[in-house]
């Protein structure tokens, strides 16, 4: 691939980008003005923040890739290794919005984070069921 051909390609994926981007955020919002308003139901009835929720939908894509990367191939047919490229940057679009829109949000991630990152630590620090306590 050539120089001209990559910024070819970065152009249409972008332009594609942005037409999925539309389609998908009218069915997700329901036409709420509110570009964000499924992850703040999200957020609502699953206690998981906006920001916090779109990671977790960008590590599901990483790992289709992922399985890509090890097979050459994917098992579902209708969604190729590009459309989840697509979709990460997507999300990642949503996520850059998400950080401009208010401090609160960014607050919570950060809150979330933590509180994962802790959780974390507590469990790498037990010991593990059939070891003994490290003295």
């Amino acid at each position: 691939m050539t120089k001209k051909e990559l910024f070819q390609l970065h152009e249409e994926t972008f332009t594609k980008c942005l037409d999925i981007m539309k389609a998908k955020n009218a069915d997700y919002t329901g036409g709420a003005d509110d570009p964000f308003a499924n992850f703040r139901v999200a957020q609502v009835s699953l206690g998981v923040p906006p920001m916090l929720g779109i990671l977790m939908r960008v590590q599901d894509k990483m790992q289709r890739l992922r399985s890509f990367c090890a097979k050459g191939e994917l098992e579902v047919i209708n969604e190729s290794a590009e459309d989840a490229c697509d979709d990460i940057i997507n999300y990642m679009v949503l996520i850059k919005g998400m950080i401009r829109s208010t401090a609160q949000e960014r607050a919570a991630f950060a809150t979330a984070i933590s509180s994962f990152k802790d959780e974390e630590t507590e469990q790498s620090d037990s010991p593990a069921p059939d070891e003994a306590p490290k003295e």
